[in-house]
């Protein structure tokens, strides 16, 4: 397993979390239920979801108003946190915009979302015949993690560098292929 994570995460403002001391999801969730008026966005998926928005207020015991949940397109909430139409955005935990729009995610200190860790896959009859693929692919859960995939996304997503030649510069610096 590679260890990163890519889920669904909250995020806020650098700025607001500095001025506000909000670090983790419980910080927030002091924050709201101390009278604060906290407007959220999420797709509509994650406000409609068993598992999604207000299955995450109640594990933090945060008392959200759904007034103050805006739905929108999951790829509208950073730039809406961005220009302060709202102060939390639901977010996806490795997307370039974070950097964008520098953007601070929230610790889920609950673990409340479920772990999307990428993993390596081989057919074995591959593996065995290949034997030193194993050893060739070992470097990957070590020198990947939530801030590298960020920075390789922004590459992408924001400047336009084709994903290929993003991996094959990374790998590269890594000096793990030539």
């Amino acid at each position: 397993m590679i260890p990163f994570n890519d889920t669904y995460a909250m995020a806020v403002k650098s700025k607001f979390a500095e001025e506000n001391n909000i670090r983790t999801l419980s910080d927030l969730s002091k924050f709201v239920n101390a009278g604060n008026k906290v407007i959220f966005g999420v797709n509509p998926e994650f406000y409609e979801r068993a598992d999604g928005f207000f299955a995450m207020a109640k594990a933090y015991n945060m008392n959200v108003p759904k007034k103050n949940v805006k739905t929108m397109e999951a790829g509208l909430t950073y730039e809406a946190v961005s220009s302060g139409k709202i102060d939390v955005a639901m977010v996806y935990s490795t997307d370039a915009k974070l950097l964008k729009y520098k953007l601070t995610v929230l610790i889920d200190d609950k673990r409340f979302f479920p772990l999307y860790n990428p993993a390596v896959l081989v057919r074995e009859e591959v593996l065995n015949k290949y034997l030193e693929i194993k050893e060739i692919l070992k470097p990957l859960t070590l020198y990947l993690n939530e801030n590298i995939i960020i920075r390789l996304n922004y590459l992408v997503d924001a400047i336009g560098i084709e994903p290929e030649i993003v991996a094959k510069n990374y790998l590269k610096g890594l000096k793990l292929i030539k």
